[in-house]
């Protein structure tokens, strides 16, 4: 529990001060410091190549060539101008010369004088590729030399692309392929020659098959003629045979209506018949009866009239009653007979009703064919009648093919005679083209193949490097010198104090005390530059142009950051340790140690000449990689004056540490 409550009062503490709470906001922000900085500052250095200073020198001179003018260096920088690829600067061989060893410009590019002259010959043999110079400087800025040999690709491209579509219609012609195809011309005339005279001979023979033809024509215009008037026959033919079976058509039909109702009448009759044998038994067993009935009658009626003396009309009614008698009997007889013929009759009726029935579907058949006949007659009558017309017109054609055929073996003759004079052209074609065979120079192979090599790669870059560096440890050695140099003061005053207390709290003078507070940190930062020398020499193989010069630069250098360090901690207390560290931060994104600093934001570009690592990694570039020591002492100057002005103000602010305050006996950041 005591932990725990001791823990909240320091909490308490931390967040009752003002400076305390701003202390830990800047804690906070330094990993944000270090890593948006750094990738704001770096994100994206090819994108603003265009904003490089580079010399562009156009030195050619336009060539006149196959009538017309040729200006490749011109067409180049109007091309490189409008690409941006850099920010060119048109300018004259010496300015870019004075530009590049300055450090104005990162890199020239020259368009040599003979430029369109080389492209204007490249089909010539013995061409050379034409180049363009480019001149960089790896003192001013390694980098800045890496990426033009990227960039330049482009170029070359562009360079290769314009000559290849200006210069297209100049490849190189194989002499000695023109050679031989002059001599294969030349037995191509021979063969004409002769082809000719057998085409004459052919037209002499298809002229004569001209009259052949056109009798033969003459004929087929006779016989079409004969064959359009029996085509007008068979239309005649024809549409009469459609008349007669239309007529059928109508009366198959009628045959068909009548079929029809005979079927239905038959059907209906020998529906009636049906019960015609019952009734006829019925007929049968009456007429029986009547009959026995009228014989009982008779004789009764002969019983009463003998018994009544011989009545003569008992007599008549007996006979009249025999005579019903027998005729009952003749109709039960009938009846009989019919009952017995009555199944046949049906039987017969039901017959002629399915014979009426296929009566009328074969008349209907007959009906739908006659129609389809009549049909195919009017058809065929139509077609009969084109058939006539067309004969007639192959008639007219055979009559004008037998003229076009006369006209065909007039025209043949008249070729046969033209091809006597191409006979005669040829053979003195073949004979001038074997002398210009003879005349054309033959190209060897390794000839053929150079000046195919030119073309293929018309445009190739001409590099001069002035103190070129080989390797990127050496390229990046000015920019991590100086972070190391700047972190090493920064540790120092981690463990020593600016001015000393005691010295403070004496009488001596306080430049004095700040001098006594600085020599330490002094010793201790040249020791750090040796340390580091005799490691980047023996242990990673840096060799630098002006070794001498590098070792007091360093040094020097060391001595400015000490000062600084040694000002901020002693002005702002702790607080000055963080403070550095930010500007450290600053500077490593401002100091154009790895891209060209016009590769940065805005921001950096204006922060840059206000930062003493500029100048250090800008002096360190020159005893690394360069011979300038003119660079190098202007640089050490201004690192001077930094130098100077940090001393100053820890001198003023020793003098004012003479009055102890509150804030200084309880300092609010314990660090």
């Amino acid at each position: 529990m005591r932990v725990a409550n001791l823990a909240g009062l320091e909490l308490k503490r931390y967040l009752g001060s003002r400076v305390m709470r701003g202390a830990l906001v800047v804690i906070t922000l330094i990993p944000l410091l270090y890593g948006a900085l750094y990738l704001w500052a770096f994100w994206d250095p090819y994108g603003r190549l265009h904003t490089l200073p580079v010399a562009l020198v156009d030195a050619d001179r336009p060539v006149a060539t196959a009538g017309r003018s040729v200006s490749a260096g011109a067409d180049l920088e109007k091309r490189l101008l409008e690409s941006r690829t850099f920010d060119w600067k048109v300018v004259d061989a010496a300015t870019a010369e004075k530009g590049v060893a300055d450090g104005d410009y990162y890199l020239s590019l020259t368009i040599p004088a003979d430029f369109s002259a080389t492209l204007a010959s490249a089909d010539r043999p013995g061409a050379a590729a034409a180049a363009l110079q480019v001149h960089t400087n790896d003192a001013t800025n390694y980098l800045a030399g890496q990426i033009s040999r990227l960039a330049f690709s482009e170029i070359r491209s562009a360079a290769s692309a314009k000559a290849t579509e200006g210069y297209l219609d100049r490849m190189l012609v194989g002499f000695s392929d023109v050679r031989t195809s002059t001599g294969q011309a030349a037995d191509g005339a021979t063969r004409l020659a002769g082809g000719a005279s057998t085409a004459r001979r052919a037209a002499t023979t298809l002229a004569d098959g001209g009259s052949s033809a056109a009798t033969g024509a003459q004929q087929l215009h006779d016989g079409a003629q004969s064959a359009a008037a029996g085509a007008s026959t068979l239309s005649h033919g024809l549409t009469t045979l459609g008349t007669g079976t239309r007529e059928l058509a109508s009366g198959a039909a009628q045959t068909e209506a009548g079929s029809e109702r005979l079927a239905a009448g038959l059907g209906r009759l020998a529906t009636s018949t049906q019960h015609l044998p019952a009734q006829a038994a019925a007929l049968e067993h009456g007429s029986a009866s009547v009959a026995a009935g009228d014989e009982k009658l008779a004789a009764g009626i002969s019983a009463y009239v003998a018994a009544h003396g011989g009545d003569p009309a008992g007599r008549s009614l007996v006979a009249a009653a025999q005579q019903v008698s027998a005729g009952a009997h003749d109709v039960a007889a009938g009846a009989a007979a019919l009952g017995t013929g009555a199944p046949a009759l049906q039987q017969g009726l039901h017959d002629a009703s399915s014979a009426a029935d296929r009566l009328a579907t074969g008349t209907a058949r007959v009906s739908t064919g006659a129609t389809a006949v009549a049909t195919g007659a009017g058809t065929a009558a139509a077609g009969a009648q084109r058939l006539a017309a067309g004969t007639a017109g192959l008639a007219t054609g055979a009559g004008e093919l037998a003229g076009g055929v006369v006209r065909l073996s007039d025209g043949a003759r008249a070729l046969s005679t033209g091809l006597t004079s191409v006979q005669t052209g040829a053979g003195t074609l073949a004979d001038r083209l074997a002398a210009g065979t003879s005349a054309l120079p033959s190209v060897d192979a390794s000839a053929r193949a150079h000046q195919a090599q030119v073309m293929a790669q018309p445009v190739v870059l001409d590099t001069r490097r002035s103190h070129p560096i080989d390797d990127y440890g050496t390229g990046f050695a000015p920019y991590f010198i100086p972070l190391a140099l700047w972190i090493g003061a920064l540790l120092t005053y981690f463990f020593i104090r600016p001015v000393s207390s005691r010295a403070v709290a004496s009488n001596a003078p306080a430049w004095v005390v700040s001098l006594a507070g600085y020599l330490p940190g002094a010793v201790i930062g040249v020791g750090q530059v040796a340390a580091l020398l005799v490691v980047l020499h023996h242990g990673l193989g840096l060799h630098a142009t002006s070794p001498v010069a590098l070792w007091a630069f360093m040094i020097f250098s060391a001595l400015v950051f000490v000062a600084i360090l040694q000002l901020l901690i002693q002005a702002l207390g702790t607080a000055g340790r963080l403070v550095g560290l930010v500007l450290l931060m600053l500077q490593l994104t401002s100091c154009a140690g790895t891209f060209p600093i016009e590769t940065a934001p805005r921001f950096f570009q204006v922060l840059s000449p206000y930062l003493p690592m500029t100048y250090v990694v800008s002096g360190l570039r020159q005893g690394i990689g360069g011979d300038d020591l003119g660079v190098m002492a202007r640089d050490a100057a201004v690192l001077a004056v930094f130098g100077v002005a940090a001393l100053g103000l820890t001198t003023l602010s020793a003098a004012r540490a003479r009055v102890w305050t509150i804030g200084r006996l309880h300092p609010e950041l314990a660090i």
